[in-house]
């Protein structure tokens, strides 16, 4: 006498309307946090900034070499794209 297998109870299918609106919740939050994000790298980098300004590590340091200064000024303008960048 040979037992049957159960059936795997198939999970209860979810409305098409439901997905979508935790989909657009999902993408609402991840905005939301994407902009704080930026807001904080915004903050930082004005922070830091004027932090060099104030010890005079300014665009006059000498010690840094034209390559340094280039490197710097190429990861300055990818956060400012990152940062002015529509969400």
């Amino acid at each position: 006498m040979a037992i049957a297998p159960e059936p795997i109870a198939d999970e209860p299918a979810t409305d098409v309307e439901e997905r979508v609106e935790t989909a657009s919740s999902d993408i609402k939050r991840m905005r939301i946090e994407m902009m704080v994000l930026k807001a904080v790298l915004d903050a930082e980098r004005s922070e830091n900034a004027n932090l060099r300004a104030c010890i005079g590590l300014d665009e006059a340091d000498e010690t840094l070499g034209a390559e340094a200064r280039a490197v710097r000024d190429r990861w300055a303008t990818l956060l400012d794209r990152l940062l002015h960048a529509p969400v």
